[in-house]
C-alpha cells in the first residue's frame, strides 16, 4: 500500500507542472482552428460525460485513439493522426474521464472506477456515433484500456495496438529506474525557476521530455504542445493535476488482464520503445510471449513518448495490420458462405 501511494505521489508530480503550466498566459500561436479536427461531441456513460471528435471513415475502417495517464485526447497530435485521415481512416479521437472536456470523477466511495468504467467511456463514445466496431489504439495507460475493451466487448474490437504499455502493472514488478524517473519528473517539474511565464513553460516541457525521452528530446513536437495550452486556456478546458492520482488508482484497481486477453484472438501490434525509463520495455515482451496473435516491434532510442521521426513508421505498421485483418476477414466471410 506505502509503495502505490508513493508511485501516485511521484506520478501526479510528474504531471503537475506539465498541467498548471496550461494556466498561464501564452501568447503568439496560431489559428485555435488549427488544434481540432472535427467539431467536438459529447457521449454519455450513464452519468459521466466524455468529450470527443469523431472523423468519419471513408475507406470502412475506424480508429479509435486513447492517451495516457493524465493526458487529454491532444496527445495525440494532428500531425500524428494526419496520414491516416488522409488515408481515409475514421478517426475517434476523446478525452478520458478526468481530462480535457470529459467529467471529472473522484476515484473514491461510491464514484470510485476502475479501467473497466474507462473502457465502457470509450464504448458509449462508439455508440454515440453509432460505430459498431474498431481498431483501437492506445499509449501507456491508453493501451491498458484498449486492452480492457477487447476483454469486456470483443465484437466491437478489431484489432489493438498498445503503445509503451503492459497488461499488468504494480509496484513490485516495476524496475528501480522507473522510480528513479519518477523523482526526476517530480524535481524537473516542481523545482524554482526564475524566469518570465514564457520562459518558464518552456523550460518545465523541455525538462520533462528530457526526462521522459532523453535521446528525442529535440524531435519533440513543442509547438504543438504550446498550441494545444492556448486552446485549453481559451476554452476553459479544466487542468486537474490529481486526475493523475484518480487515474492510477484506476490501473491500481484493475489488476492482470493476461489470463483474459490470452483468449483474445485479434490481431495484437505492441510498439515500445528501447529507452522508455518509465515503462520499461519488458512488459511488452512479456506481452508478447504470453498473448496470441501478438506482434512487437522495439523502436530504437524511444523513450515514453511519440517522436516526429517515429510517425511514419507507426502509421506504416498500423495500417497494414488494419489492412491485413481485413482480408483475412473477407477470406474468412467467404468460406463461410
Amino acid at each position: 500500500v506505502c509503495i502505490s501511494f508513493f508511485i501516485v505521489w511521484f506520478l501526479s508530480g510528474e504531471f503537475n507542472a506539465f498541467l498548471i503550466f496550461h494556466q498561464n498566459k501564452i501568447t503568439n500561436f496560431v489559428n485555435m482552428e488549427d488544434v481540432l479536427i472535427a467539431h467536438v461531441r459529447y457521449a454519455m456513460n450513464e452519468s459521466v460525460k466524455i468529450r470527443y471528435e469523431h472523423v468519419v471513415a471513408q475507406n470502412g475502417n475506424t480508429l479509435l485513439f486513447l492517451m495516457g495517464l493524465s493526458m487529454d485526447a491532444f496527445g495525440w497530435s494532428n500531425r500524428f493522426l494526419s496520414p491516416f485521415i488522409q488515408e481515409g481512416f475514421g478517426i475517434v479521437r476523446m478525452d478520458n474521464r478526468c481530462t480535457g472536456g470529459s467529467a471529472f470523477v473522484h476515484n473514491v466511495g461510491s464514484t470510485k472506477f476502475s479501467l473497466k468504467d474507462m473502457a465502457q467511456d470509450a464504448i458509449a463514445v462508439l455508440d454515440a456515433e453509432q460505430i459498431k466496431k474498431v481498431h483501437v489504439v492506445g499509449v501507456s495507460m491508453g493501451g491498458m484500456i484498449a486492452q480492457q475493451i477487447a476483454i469486456d466487448n470483443p465484437e466491437r474490437v478489431l484489432s489493438i495496438t498498445s503503445i509503451m504499455s503492459g497488461a499488468y502493472l504494480h509496484p513490485f514488478n516495476l524496475s528501480l529506474r522507473s522510480y528513479s524517473t519518477f523523482l526526476q519528473l517530480c524535481w524537473n517539474a516542481t523545482k524554482p525557476r526564475v524566469l518570465n511565464e514564457s520562459e518558464r513553460i518552456k523550460a518545465i516541457n523541455h525538462d520533462i521530455w528530457k526526462v521522459l525521452d532523453p535521446k528525442g528530446i529535440d524531435d519533440t513536437d513543442f509547438e504543438w504542445i504550446e498550441k494545444v495550452s492556448e486552446y485549453q486556456l481559451k476554452n476553459k478546458q479544466q487542468i486537474r493535476p490529481d486526475s493523475a492520482i484518480h487515474q492510477l488508482l484506476a490501473v491500481l484497481r484493475s489488476g492482470s488482464r493476461f489470463k483474459q486477453l490470452e483468449q483474445s484472438s485479434v490481431p495484437k501490434l505492441i510498439i515500445h520503445g528501447d529507452a522508455d525509463p518509465l515503462i520499461e520495455p519488458k512488459h511488452s515482451l512479456e506481452f508478447v510471449n504470453r498473448i496470441p496473435n501478438s506482434r512487437l516491434i522495439v523502436l530504437k532510442d524511444m523513450g515514453h513518448t511519440l517522436p516526429k521521426k517515429y510517425y511514419k513508421k507507426i502509421f506504416k505498421e498500423l495500417s497494414n495490420m488494419v489492412y491485413t485483418s481485413s482480408r483475412l476477414r473477407e477470406q474468412d466471410a467467404k468460406k463461410a458462405l
